[in-house]
């Protein structure tokens, strides 16, 4: 995820989405969560089609230039410098630069194939699903606003670019797990069993929740990396309790149900090697961020393993602080806190 301030200012933050949801199917009925009564709220989420502007004519010229700054204003200017780094669309070189992009050569055949998966049905669904968010989001976390969300075509750069009023997620990132394209371009397995369109809507959901509560824990250890990563899977279960638990995990649906089936195994691995309070940048890396395992567990246990427990603690210490506002429980700095809270023993 590519994350730009209001200066259009670039923080660069390497996020692969491990995400979380609730279901209404069978598979997730020991995880729903009450869904919000959002009957006084009219939102109706429309993603801008940005890629879709972006390609129309090519190569582009100076009325495409003055086309895509009107229509989109500071965030044209934020991927054109950041996103795709072909400098300021005011810039003297910004036509000539931008058909340099234009013109990668497998550019049609790219476009071809997202037209073929991204179908004006596949697009209703995801802006169904974040009206619904976006919906829960105003009733639970009032203080958000929804952003502006728009479809863009990277040349499989970053699959989410956000800034403080708009999020875009990149098309070619999500063709499905079997795309040609993934092959070639080596990505790893584990990477692609998020990269179908049904794992967009929570991916968004998600990369919100980190723009608007980072983290600002000051001590750097294990737990303290868990619980944080807990809580916005918490919350985006909160805003999504008809989403399958996979998509906000990031996860197929084999891992998922490993990390349902072993939930003891994790935690007591976690304890009895010492894990919790570890500060090792690299140890905390290999516990909360995407692998093909977690490597401290052996090769059978999905990679962010260590997440699952983390989400359990956070349910775990709202159900037994209830009067707790997901606001609060999200701007908590004090892992230990919600750790002791949870009185977690799976």
């Amino acid at each position: 995820m590519k994350r730009l301030n209001s200066k259009g200012v670039i923080l660069i933050t390497t996020i692969i989405i491990a995400l979380l949801v609730i279901v209404i199917d069978n598979a997730d009925n020991d995880f729903q969560m009450e869904h919000p009564d959002t009957s006084s709220i009219n939102l109706n989420i429309k993603i801008e089609r940005f890629h879709k502007d972006l390609t129309a004519h090519i190569p582009a010229d100076s009325n495409d230039i003055a086309m895509l700054k009107e229509k989109y204003g500071a965030y044209f200017d934020a991927f054109c410098q950041y996103e795709i780094e072909v400098g300021s669309p005011d810039s003297a070189q910004i036509i000539r630069n931008l058909n340099g992009f234009l013109h990668w050569e497998e550019l049609p055949s790219v476009l071809q194939t997202v037209d073929s998966v991204f179908t004006e049905d596949v697009f209703n669904d995801i802006e169904s699903r974040l009206s619904d968010a976006f919906a829960c989001m105003k009733v639970l976390i009032p203080s958000i606003n929804e952003p502006h969300i728009a479809s863009h075509c990277s040349g499989f750069n970053s699959n989410i670019l956000v800034d403080s009023t708009y999020i875009s997620f990149s098309v070619e990132h999500y063709l499905g797990s079997d795309c040609r394209y993934y092959e070639w371009l080596q990505t790893p397995m584990y990477s692609r069993r998020a990269k179908s369109t049904e794992y967009i809507a929570a991916d968004i959901i998600k990369c919100w929740l980190y723009a608007n509560f980072p983290d600002v824990s000051s001590q750097h250890d294990v737990i303290n990396a868990m619980i944080y990563q807990g809580k916005i899977l918490y919350a985006a279960r909160r805003l999504m309790p008809t989403e399958p638990l996979k998509h906000i995990f990031g996860y197929n649906d084999a891992d998922m149900q490993w990390c349902k089936d072993n939930e003891k195994l994790i935690w007591t691995g976690l304890v009895d090697k010492k894990l919790l309070y570890d500060n090792s940048p690299m140890d905390i890396n290999k516990l909360v961020r995407d692998a093909p395992f977690t490597a401290q567990f052996g090769q059978n246990v999905p990679g962010r393993a260590a997440l699952f427990c983390a989400f359990r603690i956070v349910c775990n210490y709202m159900e037994n602080n209830p009067t707790t506002i997901l606001a609060d429980l999200l701007n908590e700095p004090d892992a230990q806190k919600i750790l002791m809270g949870a009185k977690y023993t799976p």
